[in-house]
C-alpha cells in the first residue's frame, strides 16, 4: 500500500531526473556530477562524455541492419567482397549461386552441370544483341564462368545505347531441362546505364551493380547487390521423389543422413517448414520395408528405391489422398534433414482399380439410363467435393447439384431427369500440386461427348438419339478388305480436303459435310482412287482440338480481309503499312508479292496469321471423345455429332474405310492451366512425371500421358469404343504409339475387335527412352498385326543415294528397301 511517505520520496525522485536532462546530450565536464543523456538511436561513448551512433546490430548472413538499426533486413553489405566479373558498357551479369544445393563453387563445379539461361527479346524487353539469345530451350546461354564466392555466372551483350532507355530490362529463364529456378517465372532483370567501380574500399553501394544481378536457387527473389548466401534455411519440401504405391507403402531414395522417415498430411494444404518448428502437419512414422513379388513387379520403374510402410486402414488411406501430402527424412537425433512431395498414382491404382467391379469397370461421362435419367459420372478419387453446374441455353447458371462419392471406386455421381441437351461443367475442390495449395476449379468433362464453341462447355447429349443420325446410319454397308496387308491409305486433312475448293458449296469449304458433295471436285477425286483400289480414308486427328479457334468469326482465312487481319491481330506488320488497302483480300495481298523480292513480305505475313487461322494439323488434344467444333457448320453443340457421322458414311459410300488419327501421347495442357481438363479433375494423376522433381515429362512435344496408370488406359479404351461404336470408325492410326506399352496396345486393341472384328491399328513405333516398360514399337509389335511405320525405304529413298550410283551409300539404301519390303 502506497503511504505519504512513499509517495513525497517518489516525487522527489522525478523532480531530480527532470533537472538531470540535457538537450540531446551535449558535452558534460569531466569531474561533475550531471548525468549524459542521449537522443534515441544515439547512446554515450565508451567514456561517458558524447553520444555517438550506437554499433551494428548483430544480423546473421545474408541481412544486414536496417536503416534504424533497430532490424536486419536483406540488402547490399557495404564490405561484400567484389565479384570477379563486372559489367562492362552495354553489358548485364547475371549470377546463379547453387551454394544451397551443394555447390562449391570451385572451377568445374558439377552441382552447375545441364543448368542454362534462357534469354529472349519482346516488345517489353529489347535487351539482348543475337550473340546472347537462346538459339532454342533445348540449347540456351551456356555458363560464362563460375566466381567463388557468388557462383556461376553470364555475361550478356546488350543492344548499343538499349539500357540508357527508360525501364530498360532483360528476359531470361534460369533452367535445366525443365527444371526452373524462380518458381519457373519468365523474369525479367532491370538494366540501367551506369559506370560501376571494382573496388569496396569506400563502401559499395547500389549504382555500383548496375546491370548486374544474383539468383540464389531456391529462392524465387531477383537481387540487384552481391548476395553471397540465403543463411541458414529451413530444409525445403523438394521435387517429388516419395512414390505411394499401395494402401501402406511407399517408394522414396532418401538423401544421406536420413535415419527415419515419416509421412506428414494436412487436409487443408497447410505444410510448411520452419527453423523453428520444423514440419507441421499430422505426422505418422514408417518403417523400412522390403517389398512383395507382386509390388516389385508393379514397380520395376522406380528400381533401387528404399520401401516405407505405414499402420493405418484403407479408409484413412483414402482421407488422406485428399490432402497434401509430404514425406520427411530425420537424422539420428530426429532433426529433419530432408522432404519432398509424393506422387499418388500407383496408389490411387491399387486402391480404385484393382477389384473386379471398381473404377476401371464403371462408366464415366454423361450416363442415360433405362428410366430417362441421366447420371453424370466423374473419377475423381482426390477431390474433397465436387458439384454438378448445370447451366440454361444461353450458358447462364441454372443449377449446382452436390455430387455424391462412391468410397470404393472414388467416383462421384449425380442423376437427374431433367438435364439432357443441357451445358454442365464440375465444380470440384482439390489440392493441387501445382500450386500446392487447395484449389476450387470449374472443369468439363473428361468424358464429353458434346461440347459448346471452343469447348468451354460439355453437353448432356445420348449419342443413340435419332435426330443425331444421317438416313440411313444403322443399314450403311462398311466396305471390307480380305486382308491387313491389302490395305491402300490415302492420308487427309478434313479442312484441307475442301477449303480452297471453288466446286464445293462455299458453306460446306473445308468442313465434314463436304465430303457428303458426291458432285464436287474432291470427292469425285477420291471416288476414282476407291475405283482404283485405294482402301482407307485416313483423316488426321479430328477429335476436339485445344488450339483452333471454333468462332469463325474470331478467326481469319485466306479470304479475309486486311482489316479482320488487323482486328484479331494489332501487331501485325501490314497493319503498319498504309500503302496497303484494308478491305484487300489476304489472299489477294499474298498472290501480289514478287515471290523473289518479297518473299519475306509474304512470309511476314503467313506468320501474323499463324495465330488467328484456323489451319492446324490437330495433334493438339483437348477433349478426346468429341468431334472438333470447327469442321461443323456450328461449333455450338451437336451439329459436329451428326455432320462428322455424315462424313464417315459419305466415305464409305465412296467405297473406303475410315481411319482416325489418335493423339493419347499427351494433352495440350496440364496443371491449372486455362485448357487442363484431366490434371484438374485428377491432380498429378493422367500425365507422366520425372519420379525425382515430379517435373512434368515433354518427350511427345506436349504434356506427356501416362498410360501405364490404369484409368488413362480405360480412358484411351473407352474412347476408342466410342468412335468405333457410334462414328463407325474402321481402324486407328496412333501418334507416337511407342509412349504405351505393347501390353496396352494389345490388350486396346483386342477390346475394340470385340466390337469390330476388321478394325485395324497402326502407328509410329519409334524406339523411345527406356522408361521401364516394353515399348510398343516397330521391334516389339513385330508379329503381332499391329503395323507401325517403316522408316527403313523410307530413309533409303528420301536420301537420295539409291539414285547416285557412283556413291558408296547406293548398295547400302538398296539393302534396306530389301529389308524394309520383306
Amino acid at each position: 500500500m502506497f503511504t505519504l511517505l512513499k509517495l513525497r520520496t517518489l516525487l522527489i525522485a522525478m523532480l531530480t531526473s527532470l533537472m538531470l536532462v540535457g538537450c540531446g546530450g551535449a558535452d558534460i565536464e569531466s569531474g561533475n556530477n550531471d548525468l549524459l543523456v542521449c537522443s534515441v538511436p544515439n547512446v554515450p561513448n565508451s567514456a561517458g562524455t558524447a553520444c555517438e551512433p550506437p554499433p551494428p546490430i548483430d544480423c546473421p548472413a545474408p541481412t544486414i541492419p536496417n536503416a534504424t538499426n533497430d532490424a536486419c533486413e536483406i540488402g547490399l553489405d557495404p564490405n561484400a567482397e567484389a565479384p570477379v566479373v563486372f559489367a562492362a558498357r552495354d553489358q548485364a551479369v547475371l549470377f546463379y549461386n547453387r551454394i544451397h544445393a551443394g555447390a562449391t563453387n570451385t572451377p568445374g563445379d558439377t552441382a552447375y552441370d545441364g543448368w542454362m539461361l534462357h534469354t529472349w527479346n519482346n516488345e517489353a524487353c529489347d535487351a539482348y544483341e543475337a550473340s546472347a539469345i537462346a538459339p532454342s530451350w533445348q540449347n540456351g546461354v551456356a555458363i560464362s564462368g563460375i566466381d567463388p564466392v557468388y557462383g556461376a555466372y553470364w555475361v550478356l551483350d546488350l543492344k548499343a545505347g538499349y539500357a540508357e532507355t527508360e525501364g530498360a530490362c532483360g528476359n531470361f529463364i534460369i533452367h535445366k531441362g525443365d527444371e526452373k529456378e524462380m518458381n519457373g517465372i519468365d523474369a525479367k532483370m532491370p538494366l540501367k546505364q551506369l559506370a560501376a567501380k571494382s573496388s569496396a574500399a569506400d563502401g559499395w553501394t547500389e549504382e555500383d551493380f548496375y546491370r548486374m544481378n544474383w539468383v540464389l536457387n531456391g529462392s524465387p527473389e531477383l537481387f540487384a547487390f552481391p548476395i553471397p548466401s540465403l543463411g541458414e534455411q529451413a530444409v525445403k519440401v523438394e521435387g517429388a521423389a516419395a512414390h505411394w504405391i499401395d494402401v501402406n507403402t511407399f517408394l522414396w531414395d532418401i538423401p544421406d543422413g536420413v535415419s527415419s522417415v515419416k509421412m506428414h498430411y494436412a487436409a487443408d494444404a497447410s505444410l510448411k517448414v520452419t527453423l523453428e518448428d520444423g514440419l507441421n502437419g499430422t505426422a505418422v512414422a514408417l518403417s523400412a520395408v522390403d517389398l512383395s513379388e507382386a509390388q516389385a513387379a508393379r514397380t520395376s520403374h522406380l528400381q533401387n528405391m528404399q520401401a516405407f510402410a505405414g499402420e493405418w486402414e484403407l479408409d484413412a488411406a483414402k482421407a488422406v489422398f485428399k490432402s497434401q501430402v509430404v514425406l520427411a527424412g530425420y537424422n539420428a537425433d530426429d532433426e529433419l534433414v530432408a522432404a519432398t512431395n509424393v506422387q499418388m498414382p500407383l496408389a490411387l491404382d491399387a486402391v480404385y482399380t484393382a477389384g473386379e467391379a471398381d473404377a476401371d469397370e464403371a462408366s464415366l461421362g454423361p450416363v442415360y439410363n433405362e428410366d430417362g435419367s441421366v447420371t453424370a459420372a466423374l473419377w475423381a478419387p482426390t477431390a474433397q467435393s465436387v458439384t454438378l453446374k448445370v447451366y440454361n441455353a444461353d450458358k447462364t447458371l441454372n443449377a449446382s447439384h452436390t455430387m455424391t462419392e462412391d468410397s470404393a471406386s472414388g467416383i462421384w455421381s449425380y442423376t437427374g431427369s431433367d438435364v439432357d441437351r443441357a451445358w454442365y461443367r464440375y465444380e470440384i475442390t482439390v489440392y493441387h500440386p501445382a500450386s500446392g495449395k487447395l484449389e476450387t476449379l470449374e472443369v468439363t468433362d473428361p468424358y464429353s461427348v458434346s461440347l459448346s464453341t471452343n469447348s468451354r462447355f460439355s453437353q448432356f447429349v445420348n449419342l443413340a438419339d435419332e435426330d443425331l443420325k444421317p438416313a440411313g446410319w444403322d443399314e450403311q454397308t462398311i466396305p471390307t478388305i480380305a486382308n491387313p496387308e491389302d490395305a491402300v491409305i490415302y492420308e487427309g486433312h478434313i479442312r484441307d480436303f475442301s477449303a480452297m475448293d471453288s466446286s464445293t458449296t462455299q458453306a460446306n469449304r473445308g468442313k465434314y459435310l463436304a465430303f457428303t458433295e458426291a458432285d464436287s471436285a474432291p470427292v469425285m477425286h477420291l471416288q476414282k482412287l476407291a475405283d482404283a483400289g485405294v482402301t482407307h480414308f485416313h483423316m488426321l486427328p479430328s477429335n476436339d482440338i485445344a488450339s483452333i479457334e471454333e468462332d469463325a468469326s474470331q478467326a481469319v482465312n485466306l479470304s479475309s480481309t486486311v482489316s479482320v487481319l488487323c482486328r484479331l491481330n494489332r501487331n501485325a506488320q501490314i497493319c503498319d503499312d498504309g500503302s496497303v488497302n484494308r478491305s484487300t483480300t489476304l489472299g489477294d495481298l499474298l498472290a501480289s508479292y514478287d515471290p523473289v523480292s518479297e518473299g519475306g513480305k509474304a512470309q511476314a505475313l503467313v506468320n501474323d496469321m499463324r495465330g488467328v487461322d484456323q489451319f492446324n494439323w490437330g495433334y493438339d488434344p483437348y477433349h478426346f471423345n468429341a468431334p472438333e467444333g470447327s469442321y461443323s457448320s456450328d461449333p455450338d453443340g451437336v451439329a459436329r455429332i451428326t455432320e462428322m457421322r455424315a462424313m464417315n458414311m459419305a466415305l464409305h459410300d465412296i467405297g473406303l474405310r475410315v481411319v482416325m488419327d489418335v493423339v493419347y501421347n499427351h494433352t495440350n495442357a496440364s496443371g491449372l492451366n486455362g485448357k487442363s481438363v484431366l490434371d484438374k479433375v485428377v491432380p498429378g494423376y493422367y500425365h507422366r512425371y520425372d519420379t525425382e522433381t515430379g517435373a512434368i515429362l515433354r518427350e511427345t512435344c506436349c504434356d506427356d500421358t501416362e498410360p501405364r496408370n490404369r484409368m488413362m488406359e480405360k480412358l484411351m479404351h473407352d474412347s476408342l469404343l466410342l468412335w468405333t461404336t457410334e462414328y463407325k470408325v474402321d481402324g486407328f492410326r496412333f501418334d507416337i504409339m511407342s509412349h504405351a506399352s505393347k501390353d496396352t496396345m494389345l490388350a486396346l486393341r483386342e477390346a475394340v475387335q470385340a466390337v469390330d472384328a476388321d478394325n485395324y491399328f497402326y502407328g509410329e513405333g519409334w524406339t523411345r527412352t527406356d522408361r521401364g516398360y516394353q515399348q510398343a514399337n516397330q521391334l516389339e509389335l513385330a508379329g503381332s498385326e499391329i503395323g507401325t511405320f517403316n522408316d527403313r525405304y523410307r530413309d533409303a529413298v528420301r536420301g537420295g543415294q539409291l539414285f547416285h550410283t557412283d556413291s558408296d551409300g547406293m548398295l547400302a539404301a538398296q539393302d534396306k528397301i530389301k529389308m524394309g519390303l520383306a
